[in-house]
């Protein structure tokens, strides 16, 4: 057996919500997080070239300024990587480090390669990863049941089947919306490996 060593290329570029607890996380929270959350048929297929669900997402990248709704010279990584930048719609979710979850396209880019979001960027970052997630052609074993979300029930996408959130624990995102599940035991030491900010 081979192994590997598994980390993000950014320093805290995954989106989290802690304190996992009936008190600790807000009903809003758990919506944006459920809503931001994608399956890999979406993203997979894009990545891949072949959309075999309709074109579903665009992978980008693009410059976010903080407090600012307007994204910076959105470029498409590849022409083969589904959804053309002049072809993102008002609608879209957008995923990416400093976008806030549950943040949709409020003004599409049409001809330049700039846009608008629903929501203000949390950050300054030149070219970050960016995703544009077409959700009217989501599969349906893909949408995330908030209400059982809501419960500490994780739905992963893609039939992939659930996994019970206990206190504490720590339920994340990644910049194509794949949901991460921490215990907090793994994150509240010094010598971790994962920080929180």
């Amino acid at each position: 057996m081979t192994t590997h060593t598994l980390g993000t290329i950014t320093a805290n570029a995954l989106t989290a919500l802690t304190n996992w607890n009936t008190s600790g996380i807000s009903v809003t929270d758990v919506a944006a997080m459920a809503q931001t959350m994608v399956g890999d048929k979406q993203i997979g297929a894009s990545i891949r070239g072949g959309q075999s669900f309709g074109a579903t997402a665009s992978v980008c990248t693009g410059t976010t300024q903080n407090a600012s709704a307007i994204l910076l010279s959105v470029t498409q990584i590849s022409t083969t990587l589904g959804v053309p930048v002049s072809q993102i719609q008002v609608g879209d979710l957008v995923i990416g480090r400093g976008v806030p979850l549950g943040t949709f396209v409020a003004v599409a880019p049409g001809s330049t390669s700039n846009l608008t979001m629903s929501n203000n960027a949390t950050t300054s970052s030149a070219s970050t990863g960016l995703v544009f997630v077409r959700l009217a052609n989501t599969l349906a074993e893909d949408l995330i049941p908030i209400g059982n979300f809501s419960q500490g029930i994780l739905h992963m996408p893609g039939g992939r089947g659930f996994l019970k959130v206990l206190a504490g624990d720590i339920v994340a995102i990644d910049n194509t919306g794949w949901p991460i599940l921490l215990s907090g035991a793994t994150v509240a030491y010094s010598a971790s490996v994962w920080s929180i900010v």
